[in-house]
């Protein structure tokens, strides 16, 4: 697939990368500084070794959130309040 656009709102929305796209190619003098995939209580999760954590793998968002299901709220009919 070839992109027309790029994103430019000044993040990167680390769910979506390859796993390996920091660590495969990083000079060995940073490497170990680079963001890696490693699997965590809720799944595969990107992390650093200085103990941050920057969202899971395929997660929900640009944050990587677990998915949850919830109830839907009930929804009123013909999705407006007739008494208004």
């Amino acid at each position: 697939m070839q992109y027309k656009r790029i994103s430019a709102d000044c993040h990167l929305d680390m769910i979506w990368l390859p796993p390996d796209l920091f660590t495969s190619q990083a000079p060995r003098e940073i490497k170990e500084r680079m963001p890696f995939v490693s699997e965590g209580p809720n799944g595969k999760e990107w992390v650093a070794r200085n103990g941050a954590s920057f969202g899971l793998v395929a997660g929900v968002g640009s944050a990587g959130r677990k998915y949850e299901t919830r109830q839907a709220a009930p929804r009123r009919p013909h999705g407006r309040d007739r008494a208004v």
